[in-house]
This record gives structure tokens, C-alpha cells and sequence, in this order.
């Protein structure tokens, strides 16, 4: 009877299963087949954070000081240091638990809540202004560029702003689209550099100023939706980080 040229492995509990070559580590079976296992180590075998069991099929573990012997005899292995030679069911237990939460908009999850006891003030380099324009007539034939930055300078106090072309591609239309009234995003940057107008939308939309906060980890990336007006976080969602294959 020939050699097995490729083993079926199913992961539990998310039922995905993969066919691979024999002597393949459970940790690229599992990377194959879309299952995270965390490798904070780079699949060395020194934190004994990968342990998964093994409830059929037969693995090759390796000797590791991170697999007790009475774990292995229960059929635990570390998914770095196993390889699989027959068709196998790997149960992956919940390591690490990544919280993947988006609250809506007035509502803020408990981790949130939290950090807004030490909130500190706002300072953000962009602003929003509503400017209301007096429309073109004979007696003002002024360019749309010159209109918006005077009102700019006159009702928001912010003068000399300057603005590229994919703006001023979009000003004309956005300009008569509520009657000439227009939300401007004006960037001022704290070291100098001038002020910049980076979108003008019709309408009154100063009230709604928001940013995103990025925490990139070694295991998990952070997204934090913040309101830039109060510093009010309105929304969190996190996930792994596929780089903790390669380690910490």
C-alpha cells in the first residue's frame, strides 16, 4: 500500500478543514485553512502559546519543555512543533480574546467608557467651518476661489487659505448645490505651513468632525472612531494582527 500523499485536517470548533502533505505542521495547516493560531515565538517552541488537541489522526510532536508530558498524553501538541502524517480533527482552543465590537454612533462600549475618565481635550489640526456666501451678481462677479476665501476670512477669522486642485475641481458645484452655504475643512498645522482647505461639502456639516485612532500591535490592531470636537470615542473594533506568525 502506497504512502498517503495528503491528509485531511479539520479544525474545530470552526469546522474549516484543509488537505495537505504529510509532515506538514499543524500551524501552516491551520494558516492554510484560514484558522488563527497565535505564534508570539515565530514558531520556535519557546512560549507554548500555540497548544492545540488533538482528538483524531496521528501528529509527530517534537521534544519541547513548553508540552508537559501529561498534556501530550492527552493529546495536546504545540502547532509549531507537530506535524501531521494522517487525516486528523485539531480543536483550537479560544487563545487571547480579541474583542470585535462597533458600538453606534451615542453609545460607547465599556472599555471606552473607561478611558473617558482621563480624557484629555481635543486639539486637532483640522477644523470645520459653515460659511454662508453672497451669490455672484453684476456688481460682484468674483471667482468661486476668491468668494469662499474671503467669506473664509471674514466670517471664521481664518485668512490666506490655500487650496489644491481636486478642491477647487469640486468647489463650483458644491457651492450652488445648497445656495451657496458650504461646510469648509480648513488643515492648520501647529508648526506653521499656512492654512490648507482640504474638502468643501454643501450644506451645514461643521458639527461633525471625526478621526480615527490606530493602535498597530504585535498581536492585535486597535481602530478607534473619536469624535475631534468632544475627544469622545464613538466606536472600537479590533482584530489580530496577521503578522504574529512571524512573532513578537
Amino acid at each position: 500500500m502506497g504512502e498517503k500523499r495528503t491528509c485531511t485536517v479539520l479544525f474545530e470548533p470552526s469546522n474549516a478543514s484543509i488537505e495537505v502533505a504529510p509532515g506538514t505542521l499543524i500551524s501552516a495547516a491551520a494558516s492554510a485553512a484560514g484558522v488563527r493560531i497565535n505564534l508570539p515565538c515565530g514558531g520556535q517552541g519557546r512560549c507554548g502559546r500555540c497548544l492545540v488537541q488533538v482528538r483524531a489522526g496521528h501528529v509527530a510532536r517534537r521534544a519541547s519543555a513548553k508540552l508537559p508530558q501529561e498534556l501530550a498524553q492527552q493529546g495536546y501538541a504545540l502547532a509549531c512543533q507537530a506535524t501531521i502524517y494522517e487525516d486528523a480533527i485539531v480543536f483550537v482552543p479560544a487563545q487571547e480574546e480579541m474583542e470585535r465590537v462597533l458600538v453606534p454612533v451615542g453609545g460607547v462600549s465599556q472599555k471606552a467608557a473607561k478611558a473617558e475618565q482621563f480624557l484629555v481635550p481635543p486639539e486637532p489640526e483640522v477644523q470645520r467651518c459653515y460659511v454662508q456666501l453672497d451669490p455672484p451678481s453684476l456688481e460682484d462677479n468674483t471667482a468661486d476661489v476668491d468668494r469662499l476665501r474671503r467669506h473664509l476670512a471674514s466670517q471664521c477669522g481664518l485668512a490666506g487659505v490655500s487650496l489644491g486642485l481636486p478642491v477647487v475641481q469640486r468647489l463650483g458645484r458644491a457651492l450652488r448645490e445648497q445656495g451657496w452655504r458650504v461646510t469648509a475643512t480648513v488643515e492648520q498645522p501647529r508648526e506653521g505651513g499656512g492654512l490648507w482647505l482640504i474638502d468643501v461639502a454643501p450644506g451645514d456639516a461643521a458639527s461633525r468632525l471625526y478621526g480615527v485612532a490606530i493602535d498597530i500591535g504585535t498581536t492585535s490592531n486597535v481602530v478607534t472612531l473619536v469624535d475631534l470636537h468632544t475627544g469622545k470615542m464613538l466606536a472600537t473594533a479590533s482584530a489580530y494582527n496577521a503578522q504574529i506568525s512571524c512573532g513578537e
